[in-house]
């Protein structure tokens, strides 16, 4: 009885989370476009949905958080420790890669897709 109660609960919050984030990617997105330009916005959001699958809070394997999957030694170098609080925040999280991209590029992510 205890697992089905945790397995129903477990349902509902990622629900509740799809529905509270629905809107915040969309801004997400429009932050892309506006950031990266029409030229690279499109090679970043299909980053982003190889990265992420488009989910905000994504954990990888290997440690990278949010739509973006910053890891966190990068996101503490670059931002510090109170940034990272904000790392599942979509457009935070846009912002923050932005940053990142200004630094090391699309090589800073290992999702490859093609350049316009």
């Amino acid at each position: 009885m205890t697992a089905a109660l945790i397995l129903v609960c477990c349902a509902l919050l990622i629900a509740w989370a799809r529905a509270a984030d629905a809107s915040t990617i969309t801004d997400a997105r429009r932050e892309v476009w506006r950031l990266w330009g029409t030229t690279h916005a499109p090679r970043m959001w299909c980053t982003i949905g190889r990265e992420s699958g488009y989910l905000p809070w994504a954990v990888s394997r290997t440690g990278d958080h949010g739509l973006t999957q910053i890891n966190a030694r990068s996101w503490r170098r670059y931002f510090g420790e109170r940034q990272w609080a904000r790392v599942y925040d979509p457009v935070e999280n846009v912002r923050m890669a932005y940053v990142i991209y200004r630094l090391q590029g699309f090589a800073a992510w290992a999702a490859r897709c093609p350049a316009r």
